[in-house]
């Protein structure tokens, strides 16, 4: 279980068994949303993903299964 508000991408990239990368792919496309928490004058984001966010990714993400229709 999660308890923290915020993940980075590293630790989101762990839990789903992905690589840190595309976690930020998907942040810099825009399908993920993030925050950046770097510290004023840092020269590369820091991103924070909102727990509430990462559900919402992931449920837009989700698939239903498909029935076979009956003849």
């Amino acid at each position: 279980p999660v308890t923290k508000q915020k993940l980075t991408p590293p630790e989101v990239a762990k839990l789903w068994g992905i690589s840190a990368d595309k976690v930020v792919a998907w942040i810099r496309s825009g399908e993920l949303r993030a925050m950046d928490g770097s510290r004023k004058g840092a020269k590369r984001p820091r991103y924070l993903i909102d727990i509430e966010d990462l559900r919402a990714f992931e449920e837009a993400r989700s698939t239903a299964p498909t029935t076979a229709s009956e003849s």
